[in-house]
């Protein structure tokens, strides 16, 4: 079993099931340090900077199947990859723990261009 964070396309259960064919076994509301901004690529999706006070809101699920899976479709691979899957701490309403997460990478043009005040989602949820 494996835990990750999402807040954004991945938040969708049944598309989970019927892309990858991943299990959601628990899901519990939670949130993680960082900002969250609304990024324009060929279409809308929402990008997670690490850092700051601000909460970004998404779920906690453990899933069958290891996050590695969803590389390829968060754009989590090649040499110069729009996120980074990585470990970070999560809160729910009982504890804190770690899980992975799909993070802007800092170094991309796209999230360097586009992670600015003006596409700040000042909620903190994505709301696809």
């Amino acid at each position: 079993m494996h835990r990750i964070f999402v807040y954004g396309t991945l938040k969708d259960e049944d598309k989970l099931k019927d892309q990858w064919d991943v299990n959601v076994l628990d899901s519990r509301d939670a949130t993680v340090k960082g900002r969250i901004y609304r990024v324009k690529g060929r279409f809308l999706f929402p990008v997670l900077v690490e850092g700051g006070d601000k909460s970004v809101h998404g779920k906690l699920f453990t899933i069958d199947k290891n996050p590695k899976a969803f590389d390829e479709y968060e754009g989590a691979t090649g040499n110069r990859p729009l996120y980074h899957r990585k470990r970070i701490t999560v809160e729910t309403s009982e504890a804190k723990v770690e899980a992975w997460c799909y993070i802007g990478n800092p170094d991309h043009a796209l999230i360097k261009a586009q992670c600015v005040g003006e596409n700040l989602i000042a909620s903190g949820r994505w709301e696809s």
